[in-house]
């Protein structure tokens, strides 16, 4: 979606729009497409540095976005979705990349699902070995303090 070289601009009006806001609704009260869907557009929004950077702009609004991404690590307890916790595996990858801000520091340390660092999804995250990996570097961006 925004990964090709028009990525950029087709990010923009996702934010002059606060679409965020929107997927972040569709991830909390949405079905599990509608919710799957929302998680692939934030993520890719993530991926940008533009939509990081917006994400990231204020305390409330990276809470918003760490408590939202923390709900579907809680519902995939019990019947994990692959895909999905990919996405949202990916999402706290990126957020890691702005850790030493102190909102984004705060968010995180306060708000990341302990079945992401405990052996909840151990079982699942074999059939994709990219999961652990990053799994992996986000602890060691959180717990080391990341620096670009």
């Amino acid at each position: 979606m925004f990964d090709d070289p028009y990525g950029p601009e087709i990010l923009n009006p996702f934010l002059d729009f606060q679409l965020l806001n929107s997927c972040l609704h569709c991830m909390d009260r949405g079905d599990k497409l509608t919710g799957k869907a929302a998680t692939l557009i934030v993520m890719k929004i993530l991926m940008q540095e533009a939509g990081l950077n917006y994400c990231c702009d204020s305390p409330q609004r990276v809470l918003s976005v760490v408590q939202v991404l923390r709900q579907p690590v809680e519902r995939l307890s019990g019947c994990p979705c692959l895909q999905l916790l990919k996405y949202v595996v990916q999402c706290y990858l990126c957020l890691t990349r702005k850790y030493m801000l102190a909102g984004v520091y705060d968010a995180l340390r306060h708000n990341f699902p302990p079945q992401l660092s405990d052996n909840t999804f151990h079982i699942s995250l074999h059939q994709d070995p990219k999961i652990p990996n990053m799994l992996q570097q986000i602890c060691s961006n959180m717990w080391r303090g990341y620096r670009p």
